[in-house]
């Protein structure tokens, strides 16, 4: 990730969507309500990916939808 990647896109999609920034941290209270029904180990997966440095997710929902 380059710095100030993650805000130059929440700056671009600001005006058009809600914005949920989800950190990275393995427990699921950041995760959306249809991800209950996925097992342990699928949760686990959305949240961790092996990925080598943090990796922030952000959740967008179109305005007025």
């Amino acid at each position: 990730m380059r710095p100030g990647s993650l805000g130059l896109i929440e700056q671009r999609f600001a005006a058009s969507h809600d914005i949920r920034r989800i950190g990275r941290r393995l427990e699921d209270r950041g995760l959306p309500d249809w991800a209950e029904q996925l097992s342990d180990m699928d949760r686990l997966l959305l949240l961790w990916e092996w990925r080598s440095s943090p990796t922030p997710w952000l959740w967008m929902r179109r305005k007025g939808a």
